[in-house]
């Protein structure tokens, strides 16, 4: 059975347009989400796992609001279950945290074994003497002799399009999810066959702008010769691409759901 196709251009679009129209239908959601993300930037770890916490729940109350509008006539739930300002916890919500549980095992599983052949491999090249006292990546990086800095450079590499990859795979589950009323994650990769790249594309291309004024945002701080104002920023940007990223993907990904399940692959 032949496999349905979609534009990455007319995705993204789709996102946009999805995203003019309905972006303040979880406008409540979205500033938790934001304003949990922040916390991060404390450094404490009790306030960092709270933050984490309250931004995954935030962003899965979003998503159920924005898959209900966008895919109401494929079998979604009603979108008269969203609340004012998007708060609510109904059975998508339910579905798609342990939608995100299942996937998250699977990151997990995978970046165990990447981190531990990784290290099998620095080791390696590094005659088997572990760096002495690094604490975090830099540290780790600063400890390593050229050979094993540049293995770690090509793994990390290797690790990060390993795990974009691995979310194109499993980004129809969402919204399969959704629009047939049960949980599928596994049943979902079907639909992914042969579109992984261009469905990491949609990613990126969502997402660059945001991260490019991250950037930005970080060198005017280095520039100013204030860290403290580049943080500010940086967070700010972060804050405000919120509110864009969220319903642009929601609506991305709910325009491909159509295409590829109109190939009747599933």
């Amino acid at each position: 059975m032949a496999q349905a196709r979609f534009s990455i251009r007319e995705a993204v679009a789709e996102g946009f347009a999805f995203w003019r129209t309905h972006w303040r239908k979880a406008v409540g959601p979205l500033a938790v989400a934001a304003l949990a993300s922040s916390f991060a930037a404390t450094g404490q770890p009790t306030l960092v796992v709270i933050g984490a916490a309250g931004e995954f729940l935030a962003l899965l109350m979003a998503h159920a609001v924005y898959y209900r509008i966008a895919l109401a006539d494929m079998g979604a739930e009603s979108a008269s279950v969203n609340r004012p300002l998007g708060f609510q916890w109904g059975a998508l919500e339910g579905r798609l945290f342990l939608v995100n549980l299942l996937i998250g095992v699977v990151f997990m599983v995978m970046m165990i074994v990447a981190t531990f052949l990784l290290f099998v491999l620095i080791a390696a090249v590094s005659d088997g003497a572990p760096p002495a006292g690094a604490q975090t990546l830099p540290e780790l990086y600063a400890a390593l002799g050229s050979q094993a800095r540049i293995v770690l450079t090509i793994g990390m590499v290797v690790i990060l399009a390993s795990m974009l990859l691995i979310w194109a795979r499993f980004s129809m589950a969402a919204p399969m999810t959704a629009a047939r009323n049960g949980v599928n994650v596994f049943s979902s990769l079907p639909l992914t066959r042969g579109s992984a790249l261009r469905l990491a594309a949609v990613w990126l291309v969502v997402r660059a702008p945001v991260f490019l004024l991250l950037v930005l945002a970080q060198q005017f701080g280095v520039l100013v010769g204030d860290p403290a104002t580049g943080m500010l920023a940086t967070l700010a940007v972060g804050l405000i691409g919120v509110f864009f990223i969220q319903p642009i993907l929601v609506g991305a990904m709910a325009h491909i759901y159509r295409r590829l399940g109109a190939g009747g692959v599933v």
